[in-house]
């Protein structure tokens, strides 16, 4: 069995499930969370770590819209 690049199999997102309790025990879980964690960090660190724009439009964008897109599409 081949197994196909993380790029094509991965995603990434911030989403609403990532606020429940965070109001409650954030800062102690985790002091640098917040809705633009994602853009304003995590992205801009794998970009410095050599993956491409190609590679995070394919995990942000691409994957995002296969997985949701009807299969016969």
């Amino acid at each position: 069995m081949v197994t196909p690049p993380i790029r094509t199999t991965c995603t990434g997102s911030s989403d609403n499930g990532s606020y429940l309790g965070m109001d409650r025990f954030g800062e102690q879980i985790a002091p640098n969370w917040h809705y633009t964690h994602l853009h304003d960090h995590v992205l801009p660190a794998l970009l410095q770590a050599g993956v491409t724009q190609a590679q995070l439009d394919t995990m942000l964008v691409d994957n995002p819209r296969r997985y949701f897109s009807p299969a016969n599409s």
